[in-house]
């Protein structure tokens, strides 16, 4: 590709990026400051740098793929389906699942990543009649250090961890993973049709996964939506105590003033007020 094509995909993929963002706003009432939103797209275009050779390399994209007749632990039938990107390179056939997390949380966790795709490779097999030859997830946030190069505008440092960063995790396929993954599923989806909603414990929430540096009540339960009804993320919060960076949830009047300022920000992104 010569430069010029180049420019031309980043404007495009830029372009692209302000009309998702618009879209998001508008949908969820969320929005991020300027400078926030210009380091968003400086993290995009990174991915894109980093990952130009392997997307150009994609023979098929967002393949739908679909396991119907599957039968849970109690008697229900449900289709299990997913949607992967494809590299085909003579007779050599590469499975990609893309994921929004950090490559070195999947590297630690890659038992928890590799029952999903394993099972997307497990429906190609049955579809393709042909098993592939890899297996990986795309893990496209950029490391710490790369966001820091990008932060500073530091051109040197950046183009030195970006030689670094590899956002490939390839992972194994096995038979006994495809098991485990389609036997949670099926739990899953009882768990769904009876009802059963109950959120983990708040000692649970308070508790960090292998390579997240915050707890998961705190790293993904404050960007759920349902956490104005959850009791156990209430006392979690409420354990605490006053920070900046946190909702403080001691008698409900802050909760109830986050829920509030959500529901008032929701009603201006509709009416457009």
């Amino acid at each position: 590709m010569s430069k010029v094509d180049d420019r031309e995909i980043e404007q495009f993929l830029e372009k692209v990026f302000d009309e998702n963002y618009e879209h998001l706003h508008a949908e969820t009432g969320r929005g991020i400051t300027p400078a926030m939103r210009q380091l968003a797209w400086e993290h995009v275009r990174a991915y894109w740098r980093r990952m130009k050779a392997v997307a150009e390399k994609v023979t098929e994209t967002e393949v739908r793929l679909s396991l119907p007749s599957q039968i849970s632990p109690t008697g229900r039938q449900y289709t299990i389906e997913g949607v992967v990107d494809v590299v085909r390179e003579g007779d050599e056939t590469i499975i990609y699942d893309l994921k929004t997390h950090n490559p070195d949380i999947v590297m630690i966790n890659k038992e928890a990543y590799a029952g999903q795709l394993n099972v997307y490779a497990h429906i190609w097999q049955k579809l393709r009649g042909s098993t592939p030859d890899d297996i990986a997830i795309i893990a496209t946030e950029p490391p710490a250090e790369v966001r820091k190069a990008l932060q500073e505008n530091d051109k040197d440092a950046l183009e030195q961890e970006m030689a670094n960063w590899d956002p490939v995790v390839r992972l194994n396929f096995d038979q006994n993973a495809v098991d485990k993954c389609v036997t949670h599923f099926g739990q899953v989806v009882d768990n769904i049709e009876n009802g059963r909603f109950v959120p983990p414990a708040p000692e649970v929430l308070g508790k960090k996964k292998p390579g997240q540096k915050a707890p998961f009540g705190t790293a993904v339960c404050r960007h759920c939506d349902a956490r104005f009804s959850c009791r156990s993320y209430e006392k979690y919060m409420a354990s605490k105590g006053r920070k900046k960076t946190d909702v403080i949830v001691s008698d409900g009047s802050e909760l109830e003033a986050e829920r509030e300022d959500f529901l008032e920000t929701m009603v201006d992104a509709e009416t457009g007020v």
